[in-house]
């Protein structure tokens, strides 16, 4: 028996016992939150711990693209809250700015990228 077996057997063990309690394996794939469609606005429901989740803000503009923003955009004071159109989209992660039109009676808007 060579003086560093029981060296070799400890450092065997020790591995042994790290690659037990890292959980190499995979970890379980976390259920996705439901959503939950109220009006123009969208947050989760129906899973614990998730009521406090912010709600977002959904647009389509002139294009058919779809945004989301944090802010409620659609109970602003036009045109004093003018400085408020330029919001954060979440889906493109990207600075834009809303411009809101009104053709017969209908709303909708135009979306333009904010390029640094």
């Amino acid at each position: 028996m060579n003086k560093y077996t029981p060296l070799f057997i400890w450092l065997l063990v020790c591995f042994i016992f790290v690659i037990i309690k890292s959980g190499c394996s995979p970890p379980a794939p976390s259920p996705q939150p439901e959503t939950c469609c109220i009006g123009q606005t969208e947050h989760t429901c129906g899973m614990p711990g998730m009521d406090d989740l912010p709600i977002t803000y959904n647009i389509v503009d002139n294009n058919n693209l779809a945004h989301r923003y944090k802010e409620d955009i659609f109970n602003l004071n036009l045109p004093l809250d003018n400085p408020k159109l330029t919001q954060f989209c979440l889906l493109h992660t990207n600075w834009e700015r809303i411009t809101v039109m009104y053709q017969g009676g209908a709303e909708g808007y135009v979306v333009n990228r904010i390029t640094p």
